[in-house]
């Protein structure tokens, strides 16, 4: 925690140095947007918004006194509306671009790199747009509360990087999309989630791609990672009185009879009394 609020600390005081000049004037011209010189052109407008959300998402009002800018409330607002919200996104793939191959040999785990796949939910402001688009929760009566949504994220376990971040319908699955991570990822990597995410389709999609996953076995599949050892066992022939079997190891060919229980109690190393229960 310690670590982290002094990195804070470290770029509030550098607040106007992050954001590099070059990164925004080229998402402007990959997006076409152009602009007039002003106080609050994209790239200040941006920085004041990294400000912003470094002193807990402050009034607009404080900004000016943060910033050392004069500026206005009003003004400020406007500015942001101006700024085409795909000029921001492609700041931001900018930068976390250069964090990732930066960090890209950091805390590897045998040679592998390691990703945190997870979902969470959140609420946004009561607006006719956002009520429209994000349905507020079922148990809420009409006009009441806020709108809702899910969200899927990916994250660098080394770092604590967050690389990308899908938002979804609030009923959305957390497997739901996780698909359109895996380009974020590249050949050798290990993915890493909950039990959500540990279906044979999505290890398969894992495979092929070259990457990895490791999740946790969904509460109603049974694994045992224990080595099976020979023993003998013990069951109930059709249309025979119980009789004493040996162990596979001690018999070359399985008896003639069939087993009344679904399956080969040989192979499986249990009675086939069991099997039916």
């Amino acid at each position: 925690m310690f670590i982290v609020r002094a990195i804070l600390q470290r770029f509030k005081q550098h607040w106007d140095v992050q954001i590099p000049a070059n990164a925004v004037g080229q998402a402007c011209q990959e997006v076409g947007y152009t602009f007039r010189k002003r106080v609050l052109d994209p790239l200040t407008t941006i920085q004041l918004l990294f400000l912003q959300v470094l002193h807990g998402n402050t009034a607009c009002e404080d900004l000016s006194h943060l910033s050392g800018i004069d500026f206005s409330a009003s003004a400020y607002c406007q500015a942001r509306m101006r700024l085409p919200l795909e000029v921001l996104c492609q700041v931001v793939r900018g930068i976390i671009a250069k964090l990732v191959s930066a960090t890209a040999e950091v805390s590897r785990w045998h040679g592998h790199r390691i990703w945190l796949v997870d979902g969470s939910g959140f609420s946004m402001p009561d607006a006719p747009p956002l009520q429209k688009h994000f349905p507020q929760p079922g148990a809420q009566k009409p006009g009441c509360g806020f709108p809702a949504a899910s969200i899927l994220a990916l994250c660098d376990a080394a770092t604590g990087l967050l690389v990308d971040v899908l938002v979804r319908p609030l009923r959305t699955h957390d497997l739901t999309g996780v698909v359109s991570l895996h380009p974020q990822l590249r050949q050798g990597d290990v993915l890493v989630g909950d039990r959500a995410f540990g279906s044979f389709a999505h290890l398969a999609l894992l495979l092929a791609a070259g990457l990895h996953g490791v999740f946790r076995v969904h509460q109603k599949r049974k694994v045992s990672f224990r080595k099976r050892k020979d023993r003998r066992v013990h069951g109930k022939l059709k249309g025979k009185p119980t009789t004493r079997l040996g162990s596979r190891a001690e018999s070359a060919s399985p008896p003639a009879w069939p087993w009344t229980g679904r399956g080969s109690s040989l192979e499986s190393g249990v009675s086939p009394d069991l099997l039916h229960k």
